[in-house]
């Protein structure tokens, strides 16, 4: 007739998988910060894993990794990344390929863009098919935006390329309409992408 903690949380999950549990709720539960997986594209392709944690921490991330073409032909593959530099068995070496670590949204980390992918979303975005793969496109382009690593326009092209070609109503009105309004109007202070991001908002 006590309160559960959260040893009597994690004991209970252990009897039920006969795991020890210990490493993981040190590095997940009991550890702040987020960590980011930065892409270098290439055969294989390497994803870096960058402790954003306060204090060491080694957090292993299992996700789908994805990597798309310019006319948005994916090839994915499920990986561990447990190391702070890990290979992928994915060629991303060809031009206009673009790697989305995280593209099932399976794990709780950013992701960011390099320049090179960051001007390719615009146009690839709406030849993804997955919703999913999109939405976490565009919750990396607005931390890029928010981190100051993205140039605000850039994420401006992408809005009014790519959100009018968006055929989910969750993806468009939940997320980035708010993003549109909320964020991206923080930071473009130019008269000429005030008023496009403006005509794009009274649009949809």
């Amino acid at each position: 007739f006590g309160n559960a903690t959260l040893a009597d949380l994690v004991a209970s999950w252990e009897h039920a998988s006969d795991r020890d549990l210990s490493s993981w709720t040190d590095q997940w539960l009991l550890t702040s910060g987020v960590d980011t997986l930065v892409v270098r594209q290439g055969n294989p392709t390497v994803i870096e894993r960058r402790n954003g944690s306060p204090v060491p921490a080694s957090r292993a991330h299992a996700v789908t990794v994805t990597v798309y073409d310019e006319l948005g032909k994916a090839e994915s593959v499920r990986a561990v990344l447990s190391e702070n530099v890990n290979e992928v068995p994915l060629d991303s070496s060809g031009d206009g390929s673009f790697v989305l670590p995280d593209s099932q949204d399976e794990s709780w980390v950013r992701i960011q863009l390099d320049a090179g992918a960051a001007t390719t979303v615009p146009t690839l975005l709406p030849q993804i098919d997955d919703p999913t793969s999109r939405a976490v496109v565009w919750g990396a382009l607005r931390e890029g935006l928010l981190t100051a690593q993205l140039d605000p326009a850039v994420y401006l092209e992408a809005l009014t390329t790519a959100l009018p070609l968006e055929p989910n109503d969750l993806v468009v009105g939940q997320v980035l309409l708010r993003q549109a309004s909320s964020y991206a109007g923080s930071f473009l202070h130019l008269p000429e992408h005030r008023s496009r991001l403006e005509a794009l908002v009274t649009e949809l």
